[in-house]
């Protein structure tokens, strides 16, 4: 997993495979990073196509019931 904040958004790089079945280590980094700074946008990339719709769908549920901001999520 990468991320990178620029332009006041925050981009997370997820890999398909070891990282995706690991949603909860992810989401930890990423909501620590996100009430450290306070941002209101982030991309996630889902990089290799193969992934866990549930726990993506998880994953921004948690989002949306911990952050006002705005998510994509973009599958590579």
């Amino acid at each position: 997993m990468n991320m990178v904040y620029k332009d006041e958004t925050l981009y997370v790089d997820i890999f398909s495979g070891e990282e995706i079945d690991n949603i909860n280590h992810i989401k930890r980094q990423m909501f620590s990073v996100l009430n450290e700074y306070e941002m209101n946008n982030v991309v996630i990339n889902i990089i290799g196509g193969n992934y866990n719709k549930s726990l993506i769908n998880d994953l921004i549920y948690d989002y949306h019931k911990n952050y006002k901001g705005n998510m994509i999520i973009d599958i590579k």
